[in-house]
């Protein structure tokens, strides 16, 4: 038996926008996924939950040194600092700082750390194995497209049920109309993609985050049909609201920046 353990990487990572990022954010993603905890633990007097931990920066760094002969290399805090921005922005974690530290929390952890959810592609894959008793033997091609349309179809079943657990999660409304709230979010994921809907539930989250759940609106309302509300925390329409926001207090201010 192999101590120490293990943690889990999905292959549909190489879709996702860490895959060609710089090499220092994805050897700090991947020493996240690492160092998280597998369960709730206390630390420096605060619980840590699992897929959460509690370090800093220069943690971070120290953990992912190399070797050069005898000198000893690191990533340097800008690089680190950058790191972290571009994982919180892509939503894979969120930070919150404490004492002594910095709280980070590893997005759908216990998702993508469950065994049990890979079971089905294990089976598939046994299954494709036994069928292909030669080395070189490929399947017939109208059996590939039925397969990729499936796969596809599955792809997009699971992106609005992920934007819908995403928005409950993080916005926690009193109502949650979900039938209603998945045929319009699987509608808007046609002309945005899944990270731009969830930047957008994030961007809300921000103006209601004080809010009673029954001020918070239900998610079929916030993805809706008609009036489309989300589209107003997209984060180009977002950010220029803010920025508009900002000069108007420069200006009442008569400052400039």
């Amino acid at each position: 038996m192999i101590p120490g353990g293990y943690y889990l990487k999905a292959r549909k990572i190489q879709e996702s926008a860490i895959a060609h990022a710089p090499p220092y954010v994805r050897e700090i993603w991947d020493w996240l996924i690492k160092e998280a905890n597998h369960k709730d633990s206390r630390y420096r007097g605060f619980t840590i939950k699992r897929g959460q931990l509690f370090r800093s920066y220069k943690d971070i760094r120290d953990g992912l040194h190399w070797m050069v002969g005898y000198r000893k290399m690191k990533y340097n805090e800008n690089q680190t600092k950058k790191g972290m921005k571009f994982l919180r922005k892509h939503l894979m974690i969120a930070t919150s700082k404490e004492l002594g530290g910095v709280l980070i929390t590893v997005l759908n952890y216990g998702k993508y750390q469950d065994p049990k959810n890979y079971e089905r592609t294990n089976e598939e894959t046994n299954e494709r194995t036994n069928e292909e008793p030669m080395k070189n033997h490929t399947l017939p091609d109208n059996n590939k497209n039925e397969k990729n349309e499936k796969n596809e179809k599955n792809e997009k079943n699971e992106k609005h049920t992920e934007i819908y657990s995403f928005y409950i999660s993080e916005i926690n409304p009193q109502r949650k109309s979900k039938q209603r709230a998945l045929l319009n979010i699987k509608s808007h994921l046609k002309n945005h993609d899944l990270e731009n809907l969830k930047m957008a539930v994030s961007n809300y989250k921000k103006t209601c985050v004080d809010s009673e759940p029954k001020f918070k609106k239900d998610p079929a309302n916030f993805f809706g049909k008609s009036e489309p509300y989300f589209r107003d925390f997209l984060t180009e329409n977002y950010e220029d609201t803010e920025k508009n926001e900002r000069d108007a207090f420069l200006r009442r201010h008569g400052a400039t920046e």
